[in-house]
């Protein structure tokens, strides 16, 4: 060791500064400053700072390096009067919400100059900051009463492992969220429609939400309808081989011969009304024969049937599509075609 005389001695200092609050789980560096305010140089002039317990080293400057749980920083020489110098180093906090990260003991030293300590830091922790949590999917898949039923809701976004909760409305009955796997599962019992709110929570206890709608059917049980143009084109598929149309018995031979008949043999101009509705009323009349749901145009067809009834023989009857029947008859015609294409009847078994 180097003894020197009164008055001749290197004045090493060194202070710290840091946050004075820090959320859990952030990053956290402390700025050492240091100088010598002695006379002379100070000559191979080392840092050392145990590194704070509740804390994980991450990074140094200037060459600092981790040394046996101490950040250590070989500065070499400081001459005299050199003040304001700063190393730094940085260190993730582990520490919980509510608690204390002291940083002390540390202390500055040279050739012929003990171990100087600085003054303590204290820096308090808060709760994590929270980040953005997103759910997905954006939507669900609806069910069916009766049928097995399973989607999954996931989280990103936020600090592993989430739990799962509904924290608006109510999931159809028969079905449960698992919160520990955002699985939403089981067996619907009742139709209907359900809006709910799912929310994640992360580690942290920061929240994210998703609204979504869940619609349970009722489980299929009439066959789909097929449109006019399937059954003029699928005779050896009719379930019948007669029908009546306004009061009118047809064969099916008969029924066929209006199906092939073009509308436009009419008179006057936007084609025969009559055969419109004639078409369209065949084909739902062999659709609810097939086993279609009657229910959406059970009281159309009783209306075609009536403005068909209005004429004698059979038909075609020539009614233009500008007159009040032939406008009647078309709208009719209309809605009976919604019903063959199947947009009256979502649920149905092809």
């Amino acid at each position: 060791m180097r003894f020197l005389p009164p008055g001749l001695a290197p004045g090493l200092t060194v202070s710290k500064s840091a946050a004075a609050t820090i959320p859990s789980g952030s990053n956290l560096t402390y700025t050492i400053n240091y100088g010598n305010t002695g006379s002379i140089a100070a000559t191979n002039v080392v840092i050392r700072d145990p590194l704070p317990v509740g804390t994980t080293f991450v990074s140094a400057t200037n060459g600092g390096t981790l040394v046996a749980g101490h950040v250590v920083f070989n500065i070499g020489t400081v001459n005299a009067g050199t003040i304001n110098q700063t190393v730094s180093f940085t260190v993730t906090v582990n520490t919980a919400d509510g608690g204390t990260v002291e940083n002390n003991n540390y202390t500055i030293e040279g050739d012929g100059v003990s171990p100087i300590p600085g003054p303590p830091v204290t820096t308090n922790v808060t709760a994590p900051e929270c980040q953005t949590i997103t759910l997905s999917p954006a939507s669900l898949s609806n069910g069916t009463v009766g049928a097995a039923y399973s989607q999954t809701v996931s989280a990103t976004g936020g600090t592993p492992a989430y739990s799962f909760s509904v924290s608006s409305g109510a999931l159809p009955l028969g079905l449960a969220l698992n919160p520990n796997t955002g699985e939403i599962s089981g067996t619907p019992t009742v139709n209907g429609i359900s809006n709910i709110t799912v929310t994640a929570t992360d580690a942290n206890n920061c929240t994210g939400s998703q609204n979504y709608t869940i619609t349970i059917n009722q489980p299929a049980e009439f066959t789909c309808p097929h449109s006019q143009g399937y059954w003029k084109n699928h005779p050896d598929l009719w379930p019948v081989d007669s029908l009546t149309l306004g009061g009118q018995n047809y064969t099916k031979q008969e029924l066929l011969q209006i199906l092939r008949t073009p509308v436009g043999s009419g008179r006057g101009g936007g084609g025969d009304a009559s055969l419109k509705l004639a078409y369209q009323l065949i084909a739902a009349k062999l659709n609810i024969s097939n086993g279609s749901d009657p229910a959406p145009v059970s009281g159309v067809i009783t209306n075609a049937d009536n403005l068909l009834s209005a004429y004698s023989g059979k038909l075609p009857y020539s009614i233009r599509s500008s007159t009040v029947a032939g406008k009647a008859m078309t709208a009719t015609a209309a809605v009976l075609d919604s019903y063959n294409n199947g947009l009256l009847t979502p649920v149905c078994i092809p």
